[in-house]
């Protein structure tokens, strides 16, 4: 009998393990407009207040623009994180349904100061969401 309670203790406590579980969270520096990161944007999203944002909170610092605009093909650079009107006036004009291409995305990491290169992003500007 004491070896009966004593194989019953000892395979009770074998299988009592406990394991850690470590969540390891990590943050989305990916680049958005008005939480659309690729495919079709109503093109009048593409000059809201936000404009490029990260969900990591990341300041964007500066970014490069490919767009159809009045004069084909354009290619400009912007500082900060937003689209002038003006461009997005071209691009509802002359750029819907034409791929639109955001390159050279710079942010910065407010806790740790660093300056970060974020991956590009293509849009498709449509009249209303298709």
């Amino acid at each position: 009998m004491k070896l009966l309670v004593l194989f019953s203790a000892l395979h009770f406590f074998s299988f009592s393990q406990t394991d850690t579980i470590r969540v390891n969270k990590t943050l989305n520096y990916y680049p958005s407009i008005s939480g659309v990161q690729d495919g079709n944007i109503e093109y009048w999203k593409l000059c809201n207040a936000q404009g490029l944002q990260t969900k990591a909170d990341c300041s964007i610092m500066s970014f490069d623009l490919q767009y159809w605009g009045s004069k084909g093909l354009t290619s400009q650079h912007f500082s900060g994180n937003q689209i002038p009107d003006s461009i997005c006036t071209q691009i509802a004009l002359y750029g819907l349904q034409n791929m639109i291409f955001f390159t050279n995305i710079k942010a910065i990491d407010p806790q740790t100061g660093r300056v970060l290169h974020l991956s590009p992003m293509n849009l498709i500007p449509v009249a209303k969401n298709e």
